[in-house]
């Protein structure tokens, strides 16, 4: 998608795209990305800049009906030592990661969907807690965006090797993601 998409603020950096929390994200087509309780995963790249936004959307789509939309962000008020990812549906309930997430450093972050409701969070490449998120229905909506939730809520912070797959990856496989493009994700 990196040459797909639609960049509202501040233009790509060395590191990825730095979002400023106030206005900037990407959007792109959802029309290839999966739907319904189809099985998915995201894999991303995050710095996280602030610690004082209750919540930071770092990815969203579908439609803004019940169950229909589909919203990957932090789950608690202040980023701090025990912050978790979240996904939710719109209008319902949520998993929480058991993973925490630390401000101003790079981290391997995403989610994988099997089974129509069996949900696992990454963290650098391993694997942070799994639950499940019964009644996803996902309806494409024509546009998913990154750094930008329904909640009007920007991310502060760079986005960088964002991808999507439309199929559940195995341990071995997200591992294999993370070892592959860490060395150019985590330098000094």
């Amino acid at each position: 998608y990196g040459r797909l998409v639609t960049v509202t603020g501040t233009p790509w950096g060395p590191q990825g795209r730095p979002l400023d929390g106030v206005d900037d994200y990407l959007s792109c087509s959802d029309s290839n990305l999966a739907s319904g309780s189809a099985d998915r995963t995201v894999l991303m790249y995050l710095k996280l800049n602030t610690v004082s936004k209750d919540l930071q959307e770092f990815f969203f789509y579908g439609t803004e009906f019940a169950n229909q939309g589909l919203l990957f962000s932090t789950s608690s008020v202040a980023l701090g030592a025990t912050d978790k990812l979240l996904l939710g549906k719109y209008g319902g309930n949520s998993g929480a990661s058991t993973g925490v997430l630390v401000a101003n450093k790079f981290m391997q972050i995403g989610f994988i969907l099997s089974g129509g409701s069996n949900l696992e969070f990454i963290i650098d490449g391993n694997s942070a807690g799994t639950t499940t998120l019964a009644g996803i229905n996902t309806v494409l909506g024509g546009t998913a965006k990154i750094g930008l939730g329904w909640n009007s809520s920007y991310l502060s912070g760079i986005a960088s090797s964002i991808q999507f797959f439309n199929r559940a990856l195995g341990a071995q496989e997200y591992l294999n993601h993370y070892l592959a493009s860490k060395r150019r994700m985590l330098w000094p």
